[in-house]
């Protein structure tokens, strides 16, 4: 990463936050500037007041960006109970939003915390949704990495065959 953007961003996410300390995803993406800077603490209390004022304001959408946040905050900190807690909240909350293209990222990225604990049916499940999602949405950068994740998936269980099918 390239040390100068993040600093960059970093500065931009304050500024925003001096001209409106209310803005709930300017607190939730400068916790992910400062999650990249190693920061961990300072993302985590971040996060923390960005669902703080996202619930205080009923704001629903910002409330599933931030779940998602959460849930690659604690993927990445390898708190993977936490991390499913924080997509399953995202992913509930989705089903009445109707953001498709959120929804399967929610679903993807919860793909990836059963990889982590070995659970692969889950993990190709919601690979799967996500998915059948993707392709409806036409979203091919999405749908391409969707498929690596699968065709990894299938290559850490030893199905050669069928992970040779998702790198084509």
């Amino acid at each position: 990463k390239d040390s100068n953007s993040i600093n960059e961003s970093e500065k931009i996410l304050k500024d925003a936050l001096k001209i409106d300390n209310e803005f709930a995803e300017a607190y939730a993406a400068l916790a992910m500037t400062h999650n990249l800077m190693g920061e961990f603490e300072d993302a985590e209390e971040e996060l923390e007041t960005a669902l703080d004022i996202a619930e205080d304001n009923d704001n629903y959408e910002a409330l599933s960006l931030i779940y998602n946040y959460f849930g690659i905050y604690y993927k990445e900190q390898k708190r993977i109970e936490k991390s499913i807690k924080y997509f399953q909240r995202g992913i509930k909350l989705q089903k009445t939003l109707h953001n498709d293209y959120m929804y399967a990222n929610l679903l993807h990225n919860m793909s990836g915390c059963y990889g982590l604990i070995g659970n692969v049916d889950k993990r190709l499940s919601y690979l799967n949704q996500s998915q059948t999602i993707y392709d409806r949405l036409e979203e091919n950068l999405s749908l391409g990495n969707s498929y690596g994740e699968m065709a990894n998936a299938y290559k850490g269980i030893g199905s050669h065959d069928a992970a040779i099918k998702y790198y084509e």
